[in-house]
C-alpha cells in the first residue's frame, strides 16, 4: 500500500515540475483516488519541502494546482 502511494506522491510531483496546472478531478480520475486522498497527498509533497499553489474558483469546488517550486 505504502509503495503505492509513493508512487502516486512521485508521479505527481513530476506532473508539476513544469508548472503546468491540473484540475484535482482530473488528478482524482488519472489516479483513482477520493478528494480527501488527494488533499492528504498534496499536503504530504508540501511537507516534504515542496509547495503546490492552488486556487479555488469559489462556488463549483475545482481545484486548480500548479507551480511546483522549492520552499524557502
Amino acid at each position: 500500500m505504502k509503495d503505492k502511494r509513493l508512487k502516486r506522491l512521485l508521479q505527481i510531483i513530476l506532473l508539476f515540475k513544469d508548472g503546468f496546472s491540473i484540475p484535482t478531478a482530473e488528478l482524482r480520475k488519472k489516479f483513482q483516488v477520493s478528494e480527501r486522498t488527494l488533499e492528504r497527498d498534496i499536503e504530504s509533497i508540501c511537507e516534504a519541502g515542496l509547495v503546490l499553489i492552488s486556487l479555488r474558483r469559489t462556488g463549483d469546488g475545482i481545484w486548480h494546482t500548479g507551480l511546483l517550486r522549492e520552499a524557502k
